[in-house]
């Protein structure tokens, strides 16, 4: 069975190289999978080396679907934990700098009394609405009923909740009474996910009537380690010069960069 440790490690070492994820998890899925692999266990034991393993269809076949499980599972935008801001990708993968973010847009934020966020998941969970006393509303617009659901639950005060798509409403209908504007807008890693999978509704988007917004995109990949950020700066870039807007200021974090705009 020494065989079947040394292919586990080897694997395991591959698929975190390209993909985000804990090598105990690669392990233990692994495991799990050639236990259940009655094909595949006995051409380890027959053989007497991995290379005569890893030539076989049944090994190929068996890599392949594991790492499409993985894959998809990584794709999950939302996971089950006690941490609300943990339990969704996009949120998981900002909260490490989130400090770096807010000192970055401090001064752009701190004296806005209504803020829109734009197909912001789980955002909220991570905003300090303790440190900005002049916030009057937090408006979330997202079509994720999932965390509709969960952002609901903590009854944030200042929080306004709109659970619908991109489009299905007009802004004007998300300000509050006797307001033309939204003081400020956040656009988190939106743009180049809408002009992948909506891309008419960028036009949408650019009516949003605000003073100020933040349009983010990712620097590495969702699933693997793949540098993204040349293909995102562009897309966005392309949304800031199609519809004439202003950048103000860029942001740059770890993992996501950005622009605030007007």
């Amino acid at each position: 069975m020494d065989l079947v440790k040394t292919l586990i490690q080897e694997q395991t070492d591959k698929i975190c190289k390209t993909y985000k994820i804990e090598p105990n998890e690669v392990q233990e899925l692994l495991s799990q999978k050639i236990k259940g692999n009655g094909e595949l266990v006995d051409i380890i034991n027959s053989s007497e080396n991995l290379k005569q393993v890893y030539r076989t269809k049944i090994f190929k076949q068996f890599i392949k679907k594991a790492k499409k499980e993985m894959y998809y599972s990584l794709r999950t935008y939302q996971k089950e934990s006690e941490d609300l801001v943990d339990s969704h990708i996009s949120s998981r993968e900002r909260s490490e700098h989130i400090d770096k973010l807010f000192d970055q847009i401090d001064g752009h934020i701190k004296m806005a009394e209504v803020i829109l966020d734009i197909g912001g998941g789980l955002f909220p969970a991570s905003f300090p609405f303790e440190k900005y006393p002049n916030l009057k509303q937090f408006i979330w617009v997202d079509k994720d009923k999932k965390a509709y659901e969960s952002l609901k639950k903590e009854n944030y005060s200042k929080l306004v909740l709109h659970n619908y798509n991109i489009g299905e409403n007009l802004w004007e209908e998300y300000l509050p009474e006797g307001l033309s504007e939204f003081d400020f807008v956040f656009m988190l890693k939106l743009i180049p996910v809408v002009n992948r999978q909506e891309k008419e509704l960028l036009e949408v988007i650019s009516k949003v009537p605000f003073k100020q917004a933040l349009i983010t995109g990712s620097k590495e990949a969702m699933v693997k380690k793949i540098d993204i950020e040349k293909r995102e700066n562009a897309v966005i870039r392309g949304f800031i010069d199609t519809f004439g807007f202003n950048i103000v200021k860029k942001i740059d974090l770890p993992n996501e960069f950005g622009y605030i705009i007007e």
